[in-house]
C-alpha cells in the first residue's frame, strides 16, 4: 500500500505509516529516509524526486541501496546484463561506466544551479 501510493505520488500512506506529516526539506537538497518497510524493494526513488526510501535491512548493502536510489535522481537508469553495476537492481554491484559518471554530474550540476 505504501508503495502503491509512492508509486503514484501519493504520500499519504506512508505519512500514515510515520505517524504525522513529512518535511521535505530545501528543494536544491537530496533528502533520504530510512524505514523498516516500503512494501517491495530495498529502496526507492519515488516519480524522480531528490527524496529516497530505504528499508532498514535490505537484501543487499544499505549503502549501495542507498547509491543506488541517489544514482536515480542523477539521471541514470537500470541496467541489466551486468550485476557489477550499481543501477543493476538487487545486487551489491557498485560500479559506474564513465558515461554515467558524466550523466550523473551533469545532473548534480543541474541541482546546485537550481536547474532541476
Amino acid at each position: 500500500m505504501i508503495l502503491q501510493g509512492m508509486m503514484a505520488g501519493d504520500l499519504r500512506p506512508l505519512s500514515r505509516e510515520v505517524g504525522g506529516g513529512i518535511t521535505i526539506p530545501q528543494t536544491s537538497t537530496i533528502n533520504g529516509f530510512y524505514l523498516r518497510r516500503v512494501g517491495g524493494p530495498n529502496g526507492i526513488n519515488p516519480f524522480r524526486s531528490r527524496t529516497y526510501f530505504v528499508i532498514d535491512e535490505p537484501s543487499v548493502f544499505d549503502r549501495r541501496v542507498s547509491s543506488h536510489e541517489v544514482g536515480h535522481m542523477l539521471g541514470l537508469h537500470h541496467v541489466l546484463g551486468d550485476a557489477g553495476r550499481l543501477l543493476f537492481s538487487g545486487t551489491n554491484g557498485m560500479a559506474l561506466t564513465e558515461d554515467e559518471a558524466t550523466v550523473a554530474r551533469y545532473f548534480a550540476r543541474g541541482i546546485l544551479q537550481g536547474l532541476r
